[in-house]
């Protein structure tokens, strides 16, 4: 018997789930940050976009960087 799973790559950095970096991604974060939302396990996930298992001012500094184009990956 043969099961079949469809699983979606995870964008780093992409919040909202659009397959797209951007503002809304830094929104996001940018709320989760100070406490005006919850961030869910795969949005905190995706937004640790410098791996140190902590999502935090850091990361928000290094989507900004990325959206400016002064860093070309996540």
């Amino acid at each position: 018997k043969k099961h079949k799973f469809k699983f979606k790559a995870l964008v780093r950095g992409d919040a909202d789930g659009n397959d797209v970096v951007d503002i809304s991604d830094i929104s996001i974060l940018s709320l989760g940050l100070v406490g005006e939302n919850e961030l869910n396990f795969k949005q905190k996930n995706v937004l640790d976009v410098d791996g140190d298992h902590d999502v935090d001012i850091a990361d928000l500094a290094k989507l900004r960087q990325y959206l400016s184009k002064k860093i070309e990956k996540l």
